[in-house]
């Protein structure tokens, strides 16, 4: 129950005092995914078949987005742990 009010509030399970990502807080590129996403589940309660396959597609590359996002953000992670990554 916690879990879906932060994510209503925050767009994230995690309240923002227990954020324990490794990667930090969401990009504004996984922010609009999410929110794209959860545009389209909402628009499917109301849709015909034809809307459902183009909101199923737009929720996918919503998927998509959301994956390079996330490699992209680890990958930085692990770069700084490595100390190859210049942070100023």
């Amino acid at each position: 129950m916690v879990a879906r009010e932060n994510f209503k509030r925050y767009w994230v399970i995690f309240s923002p005092d227990n954020d324990r990502r490794i990667g930090g807080g969401d990009s504004e590129i996984i922010l609009a995914a999410k929110k794209a996403m959860v545009a389209a589940f909402d628009a499917m309660a109301d849709a015909d078949d034809l809307e459902k396959d183009r909101l199923w597609e737009a929720v996918g590359d919503a998927e998509t987005v959301m994956s390079q996002e996330t490699r992209r953000t680890l990958d930085e992670y692990e770069l700084r742990m490595m100390g190859k990554l210049r942070t100023d």
